[in-house]
């Protein structure tokens, strides 16, 4: 193709430089430089001012699926602990309450007291109703005949204290004081507690509360 241009268009002295600058490597190597920069300068310029690329930074942490796995790994971990103590605390409310029951079903104490026994004939109610309107002395005076008589009567508990029993019935109060040999039986005691106890009637009542001493409990 070239041998027809340089006859009919090119002169003499162009197609003399044309001929001697194919001869020329440089000319080849620069023409193929020219095409290079031709197509890769704008991806290079692209680059070059694109700063987003440069400033993003690398995500951190952890991915959803991270997150959720040890989520659940910890509440896994969890409920196994949860499951561990409501076992040993169910062991030791059976193992409290077996001990509360052969207590409370042990032999009650071996004591003679008063053999046989006198009970009083009045009620709870009547031996309240003796001090009410009247002082303390006038009310032991005429108490003074059911003095250490026995009475049974039965109850919620409300509180143990040492071994003094308080005893509710109908809002009513009966305060019963046990000996020592019924301290273990006392111990078991919870409030709200249904019993029934026996006891020997104090010499001095009051309108508020029945007084028993030298009390056990009742069948």
């Amino acid at each position: 193709m070239w041998p027809t241009m340089k006859k009919r268009w090119a002169s003499p002295r162009v197609a003399t430089s044309v001929t001697n600058a194919a001869r020329d490597a440089r000319v080849w190597i620069a023409l193929l430089l020219a095409f290079f920069l031709y197509g890769v300068a704008p991806d290079i310029y692209r680059r070059a001012t694109d700063t987003s690329a440069a400033t993003t930074k690398p995500e951190t942490g952890f991915t959803q699926r991270q997150v959720d796995e040890k989520v659940a790994n910890a509440v896994t971990n969890l409920n196994s602990q949860l499951t561990e103590t409501n076992r040993q605390r169910d062991a030791a409310r059976r193992e409290a309450e077996a001990f509360r029951q052969q207590i409370q079903n042990a032999p009650a104490p071996t004591r003679e007291l008063d053999s046989p026994r006198v009970f009083t004939k009045l009620t709870p109610d009547q031996i309240r109703a003796v001090y009410a309107g009247r002082t303390p002395l006038q009310g032991d005076i005429l108490f003074a005949d059911e003095a250490g008589k026995w009475l049974e009567t039965a109850g919620k508990v409300v509180d143990v204290v040492n071994t003094t029993l308080i005893l509710s019935k109908d809002e009513k109060i009966a305060q019963c004081t046990f000996d020592n040999t019924w301290r273990a039986k006392l111990s078991v005691l919870r409030p709200n507690d249904i019993i029934k106890v026996v006891g020997k009637l104090s010499p001095s009542q009051n309108q508020n509360v029945v007084l028993l001493s030298s009390c056990e409990f009742g069948g």
